[in-house]
């Protein structure tokens, strides 16, 4: 009890002074939530407990910590405690370890203080963690697979065990150049793609640590933490034409996914389901074209020449897997063009799209990253042609 009071006057001096310069460890007060972030200076180390679960999480920036400073304050997600503090490693580097008071969240963040070429290493990165804990991530590929492993990329790392105790922990921000570290055991970090060159000053990264019971109720308090955060509103359910009704889908796996009735055209096909659907007082809303029907190359993405989607219909720049050569109809499915289909199906569309190829003329009068456009004038030229074609919205900007 001494140990405890004494422990909550260092930590209310600290939160008057706000600066700490010769304190060599501290303990923020335990949230209401029970995760406690506590930091030795002298070891440079860091470590966040829970009580429950019982668990503990601890790493070191790897050399001693300087200046460190606790500060109280409030942002969307309530109230919190935080302390901040320098180190060395390749360079200087400033660290805050964020502890919600009444969620069991904690937010990390690492800030250069001058150019580099890449963070040295991922802050937060737990060298001491529960053991024999199934793990969640998700694959690096098309349409994100789930993996019961932690794949080493961007997405978020769920740890849990039989009881449904869980660990989130991920990237808060940056979220296209993150990427996570450590094989479940040994290591656990968050931090950048190692492949990330030239940093600027005061850039910087945060992640999320988020435990607590229960696998939903943690990934929850996690997932609302990143929205709530940022200001995001949540939108109903029903808010978008996708969610709110049923539609007829051509997408991989159904019936008509580059494939079509070859007396009726794709086009004529497409109509002819439309109509089998009102005569069967089947209330779709929408139709969903996916890939087939804009004009694309036959080169994937790895640069092989994989032929027609479908051999047995005719060849065409329809009729392939590879990246987008022109992203509006196929002449050869729409000769009286998008417009003029819509208007005939009398149905909102909802349309795929893919990647621009390296041969794709848009390279000549746009700026192109890559595969992605990243000059407004596509967009904006692209979007009023959907919107003239009587296009809702996409369904995907990916590679299928």
């Amino acid at each position: 009890m001494l140990q405890n009071r004494l422990r909550f006057v260092l930590v209310s001096l600290l939160l008057c002074a706000g600066t700490a310069p010769n304190a060599m460890a501290l303990s923020l007060p335990a949230s209401d939530a029970g995760l406690t972030v506590s930091i030795d200076a002298g070891k440079g180390v860091y470590r966040v407990s829970a009580s429950s679960p019982a668990w503990t999480f601890s790493g070191s920036v790897g050399s001693p910590m300087t200046d460190l400073k606790v500060v109280a304050g409030s942002d969307n997600l309530g109230a919190y405690r935080e302390v901040s503090f320098g180190w060395t490693s390749s360079s200087e580097m400033l660290g805050a370890i964020r502890e919600y008071t009444d969620k069991p969240l904690v937010r990390f963040s690492v800030t250069t203080t001058q150019p580099m070429d890449h963070l040295a290493s991922e802050f937060p990165a737990f060298t001491t963690l529960p053991q024999n804990l199934h793990t969640l991530s998700y694959k690096e590929q098309a349409m994100s697979p789930p993996a019961f492993d932690l794949e080493n990329n961007g997405t978020p790392w769920f740890l849990f065990d039989d009881n449904g105790n869980t660990v989130v922990l991920s990237a808060g921000s940056d979220f296209l150049i993150s990427k996570m570290q450590g094989d479940g055991k040994t290591l656990i970090g968050s931090g950048l793609n190692d492949r990330l060159t030239g940093l600027p000053a005061n850039f910087t990264h945060t992640s999320w640590l988020a435990v607590g019971n229960g696998i939903e109720a943690t990934i929850h308090t996690w997932g609302s933490a990143l929205t709530e955060l940022s200001g995001k509103p949540y939108p109903s359910n029903d808010v978008d034409l996708v969610t709110k009704y049923l539609g007829y889908w051509t997408d991989n796996g159904a019936y008509y996914y580059y494939n079509y009735d070859p007396a009726l055209g794709y086009a004529g096909t497409i109509l002819a389901v439309a109509d089998h659907y009102r005569q069967a007082d089947i209330p779709i809303k929408y139709m969903q074209l996916d890939s087939w029907w804009y004009q694309k190359t036959q080169i994937s993405p790895e640069g092989k020449d994989d032929g027609p989607k479908n051999a047995k219909l005719p060849s065409g720049t329809w009729n392939a897997y590879g990246g987008t050569l022109d992203y509006s109809a196929s002449p050869d499915l729409f000769p009286k063009g998008l417009p003029a289909f819509q208007k005939a199906l009398g149905l909102p569309l909802v349309v795929h799209g893919r990647w621009i190829d390296p041969t794709s003329p848009y390279h000549k009068d746009y700026r192109i990253s890559g595969l992605a456009p990243v000059d407004p004038r596509w967009w904006n030229d692209r979007a009023d042609y959907l919107k003239d074609s009587g296009v809702a919205t996409t369904s995907r900007i990916g590679s299928m």
